[in-house]
């Protein structure tokens, strides 16, 4: 802890400051995205189009994004970077709740409720929305986000500070609870961005292998989908590192479990490199081995299913590497102090 007082934040500025943060990093890949999609689509591009990036944006981040604001929030709590007031602490509870369990719920039918409305409009209207509109229309996520985030914010950090270091009783499945806790939320989160972009990259690349010829409508070549494989792996899997580092710090400090494991030492950025090498490494390995058994195309179905399987590996990697480096960073933290 350590941080002189003059320089913690107080629970508000936390919430602006995280929010404000993944704004930045979410708006730079919503315009990425919206690049891909448009840009390749061109001037075909339709309502639905745009409805569904919406949904996909509004759905993944007004869903999945608070209760990742809120583990960011707690561990700049537990490094002594927040100042919790008298006033702040009548708000703690009895137990602390996990942030997913807290927003979930609400994020869905707000996602849900906005996707509507913005469907209602653009329909009822007869309107087309430019690329670069419909962009700004999914960046209006983040008032659903901010403000579902508020209202669980302060009490979540009261708790959290009322209750203390090894305030929880130890999970009694550590397995269970990483596949549950870790993977599963990210593997749905990921799931709903990869699964769109995947559609709509995969249908652009079966539209231009039929102006081959009748006998290549629905496939899509190998090498595309092996880029896509790779470019995959390297988001979703640095993500989830990046994203898990968050959940392990909280439930370390809550004493859900101590880790036990045997990871190595190393930087985090080196982590990042690896992953990266990785991902190019599947996409290498998928072009190739199709190559050398003759396999020149893939269906729609068998492009989404490798995909998918890629989300699949890439989050559980991603989580169990966060899980040993931030596991043996803390050990090594806790054995320095005493």
């Amino acid at each position: 802890m350590g941080e002189p007082e003059s320089k913690k934040l107080s629970v508000g500025k936390v919430l602006i400051i995280q929010v404000l943060v993944s704004f930045v990093v979410i708006g730079i890949l919503l315009t990425a995205a919206g690049m891909l999609v448009f840009q390749v689509m061109g001037k075909d591009y339709s309502q639905l189009t745009v409805i569904g990036f919406i949904a996909t944006t509004y759905l993944a981040f007004i869903t999945f994004q608070p209760a990742g604001t809120i583990f960011a929030a707690r561990k700049e709590l537990i490094e002594g970077k927040v100042e919790l007031t008298p006033e702040d602490m009548k708000a703690a509870c009895e137990q602390v709740r996990n942030p997913w369990q807290q927003t979930l719920p609400l994020g869905f039918f707000i996602a849900l409720l906005s996707t509507a409305v913005v469907a209602a409009i653009i329909f009822g209207t007869g309107w087309k929305p430019t690329p670069a509109f419909t962009v700004l229309l999914a960046l209006l996520y983040v008032f659903p986000h901010y403000f579902i985030t508020k209202r669980f914010l302060g009490r979540d950090l009261a708790t959290m500070a009322a209750a203390g270091l090894g305030s929880s009783p130890p999970v009694p499945f550590l397995r269970g609870y990483f596949w549950g806790a870790y993977v599963f939320p990210n593997l749905i989160f990921q799931g709903i961005i990869n699964g769109a972009l995947g559609n709509r990259a995969f249908s652009q690349e079966m539209l231009r292998s039929a102006r081959h010829g009748s006998e290549y409508i629905g496939l899509i070549p190998t090498p595309a989908v092996g880029t896509d494989l790779a470019v995959t792996f390297m988001f979703v899997c640095n993500f989830t590192f990046l994203g898990t580092i968050m959940y392990v710090i909280s439930d370390m400090y809550q004493g859900k479990f101590t880790y036990e494991g045997n990871a190595r030492g190393i930087n985090g950025f080196l982590y990042f490199i690896i992953m990266l090498l990785m991902g190019l490494g599947i996409g290498l390995l998928h072009i190739f081995s199709l190559h050398a058994m003759g396999v020149a195309y893939m269906s729609f179905a068998q492009a989404m299913l490798a995909k998918f399987a890629i989300v699949f590996v890439a989050v559980s990697l991603g989580a169990g590497l966060a899980m040993g480096w931030t596991g043996k960073r803390v050990n090594d933290a806790i054995a320095a102090t005493f």
